[in-house]
């Protein structure tokens, strides 16, 4: 989001030594700073903020989830053992100490070079969270066409960072021409002039320029405040933040804002996130013009996942006993689009679940908008190989015959609740086999109509699939509602013969016949899925209520079936030697009930509400839509700043 070009030397020399004591505070646990909200602390006109916990609240709810008793199991210990000693030796002989530089003179003491020198020495041991970033970009900045301001703030609860600040403010209050020789020589191999002190209250605010003359969005500012160490672009932020660490901000503050009142965050997360999108995208126009086919690509990127006219983003991450909690937050303005567009309001009913069968590893669902029906089936074509090309084709040759509309007259015939489900459960065979036991279901709105459209159009795609036997390709099994056709290899691989039955006003479809009939039984008698014991669990823990869309996963039952083919493979991998030298034993590969006691199955809900869309999920491993976010972050950031890090050499 930001390059080179964006932002002044002082800024990148701020956000780069905040990232490397943000990432070496993480090594070490401590007693958690006392702090206010962030949301209190930042001024009105923020658009986007990340904040982590301290790392003690970490730490220790650690030790509770699924993947630390994982860990701690006596069982999984002892197989890692050999591994984890391995790669302590390859650390220990990598890091081999080599023949040490000719020694510099050291840095005459009492001076504001020494001071800093033992500020940026010390500071990764000392610093325990929390961990912020933050960017303003208000109302006023962009009338004034202002670059967008960045802040960081680390949580410092060790007394002696404040000794050290002051005697680095009162070695610059004596000697104003300064220089950092420690950033200099060992972290940006450049020279930093124009330091200057500001007391704001009870507060000294160290200034930092790239020179004496630098203009003053160059200048950066430092600063420590009830224990935060406050890293800034621009001297108005740090002040803004200073006040509303020192007395939460009256009036003009982000938590009283209704864009981050609608985003539902406590305060009491573990991570959380908050995005101001359409601000957002004026800041991006303020540092720099994309080109248009950047743009463009924007633009059409957010349309897909229906951003395009999200107000606010918010992720949060909790960790809560054995398991990670997550909650993302969209609101949007106007109409919904893309993605988020094709869902309906309301809540999946009963009868739409009872696809799903008792023991379901996995299954989905989702409420889709009148005339989402034709898009749902066309992605369902895309698992065959150009199954979708094909139904496209019987799409336009249905239409053009006597002015037919397929994606309308299906909207007539079929409801929009989808439900997919694996039936693996209920198969004994191998693991290539149940990835064919995947059934789905559609409410039937006309059953006259679902049925002959059904036959008209399967008739055609099976013509098409298998030109050979033309209109014969299509066939039905007597005494029952079953058709089915065979459909081209998928991948080269797997051959699927897709069936389809009207039964119980749901239609009901399979990637074969065996699978189909399995459905079927499942719906007349069941037992369902959500009358199970650990369904319910994991609906209540979701709220209560299966939503607008629906994600459930049976983590136990994955890991047994990962580890039964797993290990199959790896007795043939140890023939090799290579395991061995790897320091694995396979004599002392974990029970898979040990490591499977300690998961629990996952569900992720979602819900559309008058002004959003709001997704909450719970599993014992963290949900990839909250860490994608930091992560992706953390990239772009450390990959804008490389260049500034390294040595000229290296550059090139």
């Amino acid at each position: 989001m930001f390059t080179k070009r964006c932002l002044p030397l002082a800024v990148r020399v701020g956000l780069v030594v905040a990232l490397c004591l943000a990432a070496t505070s993480a090594l070490r646990a401590g007693e958690p700073a006392k702090a206010p909200r962030i949301a209190d602390i930042l001024p009105d006109g923020t658009i986007l903020f990340v904040e982590c916990s301290p790392w003690k609240n970490w730490s220790e709810d650690f030790k509770k989830t699924a993947p630390a008793q994982i860990l701690e199991d006596p069982e999984v210990r002892s197989f890692l053992e050999g591994p984890i000693s391995r790669l302590s030796a390859l650390f220990t002989s990598a890091g081999q100490p080599k023949p040490a530089p000719e020694a510099k003179p050291p840095e005459q003491p009492g001076t504001a070079g020494a001071a800093a020198a033992t500020l940026l020495n010390t500071l990764s041991s000392l610093t325990r969270g929390p961990f912020s970033v933050a960017v303003r970009y208000s109302a006023d900045d962009a009338k004034a066409q202002k670059t967008p301001a960045v802040a960081i703030m680390l949580g410092a609860d060790d007394p002696n960072i404040g000794v050290w600040m002051t005697a680095l403010a009162e070695g610059v209050k004596k000697d104003p021409e300064v220089k950092l020789t420690v950033l200099a020589t060992d972290l940006l191999r450049r020279k930093i002039e124009g330091l200057r002190v500001k007391d704001y209250g009870e507060n000294a605010i160290i200034t930092v320029a790239p020179s004496k003359d630098a203009a003053a969005n160059e200048v950066l500012a430092v600063a420590l405040c009830r224990k935060r160490l406050l890293i800034s672009n621009e001297l108005q932020f740090c002040t803004q933040l200073i006040d509303g660490i020192v007395a939460p901000l009256p009036t003009n503050r982000l938590s009283n804002s209704e864009a981050y009142k609608n985003c539902g965050l406590t305060g009491d997360e573990h991570m959380l996130a908050y995005l101001d999108i359409a601000s957002l995208q004026k800041a991006i126009g303020a540092v720099a013009k994309p080109a248009p086919q950047a743009a463009t690509t924007l633009d059409e990127l957010l349309g897909r996942v229906g951003l395009k006219q999200a107000t606010a983003v918010a992720w949060s991450l909790k960790m809560n006993g054995p398991a990670f909690e997550s909650r993302t937050a969209i609101f949007t303005k106007g109409e919904r689009e893309g993605l988020l567009g094709a869902l309906a309001e309301g809540e999946l009913s009963p009868d739409a679940l009872k696809i799903c069968p008792d023991g379901a590893p996995l299954a989905v669902g989702l409420r889709l908008k009148p005339g989402q029906v034709l898009a749902f089936l066309h992605g369902a074509f895309k698992t065959l190989d150009k199954g979708s090309e094909k139904l496209e084709a019987v799409e336009k040759e249905y239409n053009v015959q006597a002015g037919h509309n397929l994606e309308k007259e299906l909207g007539e015939a079929f409801g929009g609740e989808v439900v997919i489900t694996s039936l693996a459960s209920q198969t004994n065979t191998g693991t290539v086999d149940a990835l064919s036991a995947f059934a789905a279901s559609l409410p039937v709105q006309n059953q006259e109509k679902a049925g002959a459209l059904l036959d008209d159009v399967l008739t055609r795609l099976a013509a098409k699939c298998n030109p050979d036997a033309g209109a014969k390709a299509f066939r039905k099994l007597e005494g029952t509602p079953i058709c089915y056709f065979d459909a081209p290899a998928a991948s080269g691989l797997l051959v699927f013969s897709p069936a389809f039955a009207i039964q119980g006003g749901r239609l009901v479809m399979a990637l074969d016949v065996p699978t189909l009939k399995n459905a079927l039984r499942t719906m007349q008698a069941g037992p369902w899925l959500a009358d199970s014991k650990p369904f319910k669990t994991a609906l209540e823990n979701a709220g209560g209520k299966t939503g607008t869309a629906f994600s459930y996963v049976d983590w136990p039952y994955v890991y047994r079936a990962v580890v039964s083919s797993g290990t199959s493979a790896l007795r043939m991998i140890s023939r090799t030697g290579v395991l061995g030298k790897a320091g694995i034993d396979l004599n002392l590969l974990p029970s898979t009930e040990s490591v499977a006691s300690h998961l629990c199955p996952s569900l992720s809900v979602a819900r559309i509400t008058p002004n959003g869309f709001v997704l909450a999920s719970r599993s014992p491993l963290p949900s990839l839509e909250v860490l994608v976010p930091p992560v992706a972050a953390v990239t772009v950031v450390f990959a804008s700043f490389q260049p500034f890090v390294l040595p000229e050499k290296e550059k090139k």
